[in-house]
């Protein structure tokens, strides 16, 4: 199988497609035979139940009809005047008997085998003067055996059957004269009666009435091939019914000679298979030729991609699939070229750069050196307060270019932020009113980006303390932990902001005042993925609140 697919795999786009072609044709061509073959036996078995069912019920009501009519006819025999009083009469002499059965009884009985053909024989059982007189009327007492059984039935008739005779029993009862009672027994022909029942059939089957003793009582089967019959069980049609009588009448029947065969379906199958593809081969190769022909012109183009250095156009005016990869691929050219051209750029402007960061790497060391001169020099004065200013500003900026990292501690910010008050308060000449910090000691390790608080804490130095007086002033920083992240607040005592204002420095599109803390927020967001919040509140007593929700960060190391 993995060399078959290798060698497909490695086959031109023409090949694989006229084998694409014939493999679908052969598919729905075996997928129409296989249907049509399933529907067609699907029919005919359909067909087949039909009829099995109509022959069955069929059958069944025949057979119902000819018990009703001989319990019916026996029942009329029964209760007719002229037997009960033939039987109960007290007779003189045995030519007054012969007179009484020859007048009475025998025009009755000759009527009844008459209008009954299965009736083969009758039999009458009497305790009375009349047994004896034919070879059909019987001694009640003298009978034995399955012949006594007769003796049990009732005024309804009842059948009766010992393995040989099927018979059908019932008393003859003179209600005058209870105690001179007659039981009549027809005995019944069972070929003639149940013969029949079943119309004649073409296909295998079997018919059987089984007694309530579970003896069989007629059975007619024509099998042609009993060993192909129990070969074909899934096709065999059963159906059974229970009679008034309590017979169970079984009808199978094997539908089998009925289904269309197998090697029939596949022989016209294989066929088709060949006329179509003497007809569809020359229009797949003109399909395959045209398709593939396209796909190599796109070949031989994306071929000369590399050599000519992605200056060649590729475009296709066709709207199908092929097209549209051929302007895919035309695209991606293009688009390559221009990144090629945009790299090339961005390498000059990084280079000078790199330049230009060389440069500046020596302003840094020169505002310190300046800073540490002018140190010595208010040292030399005696004038502390200026060489302590000076310390805080040194400190200051060495934390703000943070050796070039853009990731600090908290520590390192809220130590950031005291540096700047200090500056502050050196430059306004007074402290404020109240400076405090409110931290969870356990935070102070955790990373953020540099130079967040700082940027919050002047504006609310700038727009918030700054229009109650410097020395009027209280500032609140708190760093805690709510609900697993770590929420930051700078509060002051400042005029406030309104919701629209606060919208506004949120708003990146907006030129409204805020460029500070529009640059913290955006930071934010890029450091932490959009898993960050800024919001203001109005400070308890009067002022605003700048709040930061950030999600714990380690630096990885």
């Amino acid at each position: 199988m993995k060399k078959l697919l290798h060698m497909f795999n490695n086959c031109r786009l023409r090949t694989k497609l006229l084998i694409s072609y014939i493999c679908l044709v052969v598919i729905l061509l075996c997928f129409w035979g296989g249907s049509a073959y399933t529907q067609i036996n699907r029919q005919l078995a359909g067909n087949a139940r039909a009829d099995f069912r109509n022959t069955f019920s069929f059958a069944c009501l025949l057979l119902e009809n000819k018990i009703a009519r001989a319990q019916r006819t026996l029942t009329l025999m029964a209760e007719d005047s002229s037997v009960w009083e033939t039987f109960s009469t007290i007779y003189l002499s045995q030519f007054q008997q012969a007179q009484s059965l020859l007048e009475r009884f025998d025009p009755l009985l000759a009527n009844v085998n008459q209008q009954n053909e299965y009736f083969s024989e009758v039999r009458i059982y009497t305790y009375f003067g009349l047994k004896g007189t034919r070879y059909y009327i019987r001694d009640a007492a003298a009978v034995t055996g399955a012949e006594a059984e007769y003796l049990n039935c009732g005024s309804e008739p009842r059948w009766w059957f010992d393995g040989e005779n099927l018979t059908v029993s019932v008393k003859s009862v003179n209600a005058d004269q209870p105690q001179s009672a007659a039981t009549v027994t027809f005995f019944v022909d069972r070929d003639i009666f149940f013969e029949d029942c079943l119309r004649n059939q073409d296909l295998d089957y079997r018919f059987q009435v089984i007694g309530e003793d579970g003896q069989e009582l007629f059975c007619r089967e024509s099998i042609a091939d009993p060993q192909a019959w129990h070969q074909n069980d899934s096709q065999i049609l059963r159906e059974e019914a229970v009679l008034p009588t309590g017979w169970k009448v079984v009808l199978e029947v094997n539908t089998h000679p009925m289904m269309v065969p197998a090697t029939a379906t596949l022989y016209t199958t294989l066929m088709a298979i060949v006329i179509a593809l003497l007809l569809i081969v020359p229009l797949m190769l003109v399909l395959s030729y045209s398709f593939s022909k396209r796909v190599r012109v796109l070949k031989e183009q994306v071929a000369e991609i590399a050599p000519r250095k992605y200056e060649v156009e590729i475009s296709s005016a066709d709207k199908d699939e092929i097209g549209e990869i051929t302007n895919a691929v035309g695209e991606m050219v293009r688009d390559t070229r221009q990144r090629i051209l945009q790299s090339y750029q961005e390498t000059i402007a990084r280079r000078d750069a790199q330049i230009q960061a060389l440069q500046a790497q020596i302003n840094p060391h020169f505002l310190y050196n300046t800073l540490s001169n002018l140190n010595w020099r208010a040292i030399a004065k005696e004038d502390l307060e200026t060489s302590d200013l000076l310390n805080a500003l040194s400190r200051f900026y060495r934390l703000s270019l943070n050796n070039g990292r853009i990731i600090s501690t908290i520590a390192q910010e809220l130590e950031h932020v005291q540096l700047y008050m200090r500056i502050q308060c050196g430059i306004h000449g007074t402290a404020l009113a109240q400076e405090s910090y409110e931290v969870d000691e356990d935070l102070l390790d955790y990373d953020m980006p540099s130079i967040i608080l700082q940027p919050l804490v002047e504006n609310a130095v700038e727009h918030g303390i700054g229009a109650v007086g410097f020395e009027n002033g209280r500032l609140k920083i708190s760093v805690s932990q709510e609900q697993g992240n770590i929420v930051i607040r700078v509060c002051d005592n400042g005029p406030g902001m309104s919701p629209e204002a606060a919208a506004a420095v949120l708003d990146e599109a907006a030129e409204a005042p805020g460029y500070g803390l529009r640059n913290v927020y955006r930071r934010l967001h890029l450091f932490f993925d959009n898993q960050c919040s800024m919001r203001f509140e109005e400070t308890p007593g009067g002022g605003s609140t700048v709040v930061l929700e950030i999600p714990p960060y380690v630096q990885p190391e």
